[in-house]
């Protein structure tokens, strides 16, 4: 009877120790460079960026790694949002790993097809060994900047609440008063990002991307 109930102990610790870690993982945010000014440009050659940026509209960037599963959260609530305010151009910057043997997998992965049939409009652009990411200070999977027609950074951060969360959260709020045109919160600290960061591993490098 001891050894039962000292048993039932030590598999309730165990349960205990097992659900918190994996609750302070989802909830643990990922890396993200600060807010900058504006859009990078051929003058600021430390930022420069190969992507191009719509003069006439506000201008969305998603980045998206596409074997990061807390990332599909992101793209709901992204789609959804830019559904719900029109008028803003979407970039999808889709890291490809520079080892990639096989582009099409990743090219092609879920996530694209996802933003491809939502958002036909949509631009995709394949972010080989995360270039542009870096430019951008966007070193999460998941990363979301907006900026408006003047080319200033209006939104910079995550639009869920932890990893694969779609519930309403101060985050894709932010992103939606953005969107809206109101400016009251371009000078707030960027929403915190759930998702992996924006490398890849030598086994992802050579496999399928589909999360």
């Amino acid at each position: 009877m001891t050894t039962q109930w000292l048993s039932g102990i030590v598999w309730g610790a165990t349960c205990l120790a097992m659900s918190y870690v994996m609750m302070s993982y989802d909830f643990k945010p990922g890396r993200l460079g600060p807010r900058r000014a504006g859009w990078p440009t051929e003058t600021d050659y430390s930022y420069s960026t190969a992507l191009i940026r719509n003069p006439n509209k506000p201008t969305v960037v998603a980045f998206v790694h596409p074997r990061c599963v807390c990332t599909r959260a992101t793209i709901a609530q992204l789609l959804r949002t830019v559904e719900t305010h029109p008028g803003a151009e979407l970039i999808a910057a889709v890291f490809v790993p520079l080892a990639a043997k096989d582009r099409q997998v990743w090219e092609e992965s879920a996530y694209v097809k996802t933003i491809r049939a939502a958002a036909p409009e949509a631009r995709i652009v394949f972010d080989r060994g995360g270039v542009q990411a870096w430019r951008f200070g966007a070193l999460t999977s998941g990363t979301i900047l907006a900026y408006d027609a003047q080319g200033r950074e209006i939104f910079r951060g995550g639009i869920t609440d932890r990893r694969g969360g779609e519930r309403d959260n101060p985050g894709v709020q932010r992103f939606a008063v953005a969107l809206a045109g109101d400016d009251s919160s371009v000078q707030a600290d960027p929403t915190p990002v759930f998702g992996c960061p924006l490398v890849a591993t030598t086994t992802e490098a050579t496999a399928g991307a589909d999360p």
